[in-house]
């Protein structure tokens, strides 16, 4: 999940999902993927995203067509720059300091006039430019720019129809989210600004006000579950706000960041104490006012019950807009609903295919899944070590992916990516882990949160899935590529459909699966070393995966007409061991079974002695403990051979003879 509030407010214009228009258009590039199995695989497993990718030859531009196309595109980039200037948590969130001490205005007027200035924009571009005579690209960005305003004026109808504040998010989080992470502070000038940001909060906390009760009017109540988060996290900052220990969010994070300046000791003392006075001031009074009316609003709520969007007058209209906003088809309700159910069927054959491979007591997968998420095998320890280990997991998935990446991939990402915590002061109610934008300036990497708030609720088989959702190649390789592409309008690099982003990270899911470790829960080999006091030496191989393309998978194969007919007739289990047992479907050579010659590289990695642990041979968590070491050990391993494959010159010219793949 990339954060953002774009599944409710698509016409709110803030730092977290901007554009000069408040609508997602295609970033202009997916990643093109280089393994023949992923790109075969894509359809299967994005079944509501409409991004096409379409590898077509264009004759080159006229210098007629060059100087027109050029022309539009740098009117846009102005016009972009102009959005970005009266949006200056979105310049912020770029990497500018551009009215760097003002928040985005929340209120309905602010939309408006941005939709006219579009409006206006789009007709100078209809009648000054000779737009038959742009190139292909140049020609896509008018259209895109035109489909943004038909779906910006369509949406207006709604604004008020989506929840401002929720359990996601709302000012109470996202306004200290943004000043700790975004707002820099290199100068004087800088944390003057910071502190104008401060002084300015109170006046954001009042649009969003009026906003609720706009939609209150309407019908319009966030879901009663949703009050509880809420109210928590504003409670926790009015607490905190009087101390000044790290439960006063604001003032931590900017007496952090002045301490740095090079400044003088007494003006450092000046600025700090004028912060926190505005804390336990304004920005306190602020959150009280929010919170006196979310106080109000939470028995209608409650008399709502669960009841959501659909409740309210038009609820379904507006249900049916958001399907096409986030789909961009023109699917009804009961058409997504039913594709749910048959994809929710293909993964129940696949876990049910997985409870047999690993010898599950019974074929209910409800005792499956309360057994996954029960047992202590799959469970991080609710402590603080149990939070380093998590944090470590998400860094060792993001480290071994990352060198496989060139591998994958053409095109590569430059801003880094790091793994952070969630921030104690919205971590009660944050998702378990999502993903934010780097700065396109190199100012800010882009950034992988994960919630350590409560351990349970974390489980381990989800993590490695997770970071190549939320982190690389997912989120994080999309976006960020799309930000550094040139020869496109800036508004293009910015944007972004949800069925692109999400599928895009769901599919994600799936890829990080090419060079995964694939042993189930077996921890035989670790129980045997532990009770004869053996040593284990991780050995660890690349380059055979080159000599075939999988065409089809175990569970591909198990899941088609033909994998059904075995199962019926028992071969299926007896003679594959569900999938277990059973080839995949190559090519080689020219579509071939023949193998292509591949250069293998082969890691022996330090011993992994186990004599201490001879006594406790039978205990599950230290077999886990004693196979996460090996595990951790062929990731290395694997990491080096890859960089070292890389490297070999050797095997470019092997490539380029035998293997006839163009080398990289």
């Amino acid at each position: 999940m990339q954060n953002s509030n774009q599944s409710l407010a698509p016409l709110y214009v803030g730092a977290k999902n901007f554009s000069p228009l408040r609508y997602a258009v295609v970033k202009g590039l997916t990643p093109f993927c280089k393994i023949n199995k992923t790109v075969f695989t894509m359809n299967k497993y994005l079944s509501l995203v409409l991004c096409v990718i379409a590898l077509s030859s264009f004759k080159p531009a006229t210098d007629e067509q060059t100087a027109e196309s050029k022309k539009v595109n740098d009117f846009l980039d102005k016009k972009f720059d102009e959005a970005v200037a009266r949006n200056p948590e979105e310049a912020s969130t770029l990497g500018l300091k551009i009215n760097y001490g003002d928040w985005t205005d929340r209120n309905d007027d602010f939309a408006k006039k941005e939709l006219a200035i579009a409006k206006d924009n789009l007709a100078y571009i209809k009648s000054n430019f000779k737009l038959k005579q742009v190139d292909a690209q140049t020609a896509l960005s008018v259209k895109m720019y035109e489909e943004d305003i038909k779906r910006n004026e369509e949406g207006l109808k709604w604004i008020r129809y989506s929840y401002d504040v929720s359990q996601m998010g709302g000012v109470h989080d996202d306004l200290p989210a943004f000043l700790v992470n975004v707002h820099k502070i290199d100068s004087a000038s800088d944390a003057r600004a910071y502190i104008s940001r401060l002084k300015k909060m109170d006046k954001v906390f009042d649009q969003v006000i009026v906003n609720l009760k706009a939609s209150e009017t309407l019908g319009v109540i966030p879901p009663y579950f949703t009050f509880k988060y809420v109210t928590d996290d504003i409670n926790g900052f009015i607490t905190g706000a009087d101390k000044t220990d790290e439960s006063n969010v604001l003032l931590t994070d900017f007496t952090t960041k002045i301490e740095k300046l090079n400044i003088d000791k007494a003006e450092k003392t000046k600025l700090e104490t004028e912060a926190a006075t505005i804390i336990k001031t304004s920005v306190k009074a602020a959150y009280q006012k929010l919170l006196d009316y979310w106080t109000v609003l939470e028995p209608k709520a409650k008399a709502n019950g669960s009841k959501g969007i659909w409740n309210a007058p038009h609820g379904d209209d507006y249900y049916n807009y958001m399907l096409h906003w986030h789909t961009t088809t023109n699917m009804t309700a009961d058409q997504v609903y039913e594709t749910g159910l048959k994809e929710v069927a293909r993964i129940h054959n696949v876990m049910k295919v997985i409870m047999k491979k690993v010898n599950y007591k019974n074929d209910s997968l409800q005792d499956f899944f309360a057994f996954m998420l029960s047992d202590p095998q799959f469970k991080y320890s609710n402590d603080d070590n149990g939070r380093a280990k998590l944090l470590a997991d998400a860094n060792l998935y993001i480290d071994s992916m990352r060198v496989k990446l060139p591998e994958l991939f053409g095109t590569l990402p430059k801003a880094p990516l790091v793994v952070m915590k969630v921030e104690k002061f919205r971590e009660k109610s944050a998702a378990g882990a999502f993903y934010e934008d780097p700065a396109e300036d190199g100012s800010r990497p882009g950034r992988y949160y994960v919630n350590t708030y409560n351990m349970n609720n974390e489980p381990r088989f989800q993590m490695e899935a997770l970071t190549y959702h939320e982190g690389i190649p997912g989120h994080h390789m999309q976006i960020a590529i799309a930000q550094e592409l040139r020869g496109i309008p800036k508004f293009r690099r910015h944007e972004l459909y949800t069925s692109y982003v999400e599928g895009w990270a769901l599919y994600c899911e799936k890829l990080g699966e090419q060079y995964v470790l694939k042993w189930a829960d077996r921890k035989g080999f670790t129980r045997m070393a532990m009770e004869y006091g053996y040593d284990i030496i991780p050995v660890a191989a690349v380059g055979a995966e080159e000599a075939f393309t999988i065409i089809r998978d175990a569970n591909d194969i198990l899941n088609s007409p033909f994998g059904k007919f075995l199962k019926f007739i028992g071969v299926a289990e007896s003679y594959f061991k569900n999938g277990e047992l059973m080839p995949p479907v190559v090519r080689g050579i020219g579509g071939t079974i023949i193998p292509r010659p591949a250069k293998l590289y082969f890691s022996f990695g330090k011993r992994i002695s186990t004599a201490k642990y001879k006594a406790k041979f039978e205990d599950p968590e230290t077999q886990e403990m004693i196979k996460k070491k090996v595990e951790e050990s062929l990731y290395k391993q694997f990491g080096e051979l890859f960089e070292i494959r890389d490297n070999d010159t050797d095997r470019s010219k092997w490539r380029r003879l035998l293997n006839m793949k163009k080398p990289r």
